[in-house]
């Protein structure tokens, strides 16, 4: 099908929208008659369409989309967005490595031999300290 009728919107810069769709343009809406100065000439109510019309004619525009998509071979229909991650931040990344528990049991069974060597070394012939752990 041809479209025959221009939307003639008028645009921010004075100039009218030259768009020609069947029924509705992606920018300004349904397409009305409108003059030369890009009014109305008749007044159109926004909620005249239907909740029947409004699914016939998602469901036209799905179906010129399928078609499009196997004429072309390119895909028209937007995919669903994914959610953004969130990056990690420094302290994030730190805190995964540092309080993992295999990382803590490491370190502290460094810490204890470490202060078990410091022990010995200073009080390892005193009888007080010999049998602390």
């Amino acid at each position: 099908q041809r479209a025959e009728k221009r939307c003639k919107a008028r645009l921010s810069n004075g100039k009218l929208c030259p768009r020609m769709d069947l029924r509705k343009c992606p920018l300004h809406g349904l397409i009305v008659d409108r003059d030369d100065e890009g009014f109305p000439l008749v007044e159109v109510d926004g909620n005249e369409m239907s909740a029947a019309q409004a699914e016939q004619d998602h469901h036209e525009e799905q179906e010129y989309l399928r078609d499009l998509e196997a004429a072309t071979g390119k895909s028209f229909v937007s995919k669903p967005k994914k959610k953004k991650v969130q990056e990690s931040t420094v302290r994030e990344r730190l805190e995964k490595k540092l309080l993992n528990p295999r990382t803590i049991k490491r370190v502290s069974a460094a810490l204890d031999a470490a202060r078990k060597a410091r022990l010995q070394r200073k009080f390892g012939n005193q009888f007080a300290h010999l049998l602390s752990k």
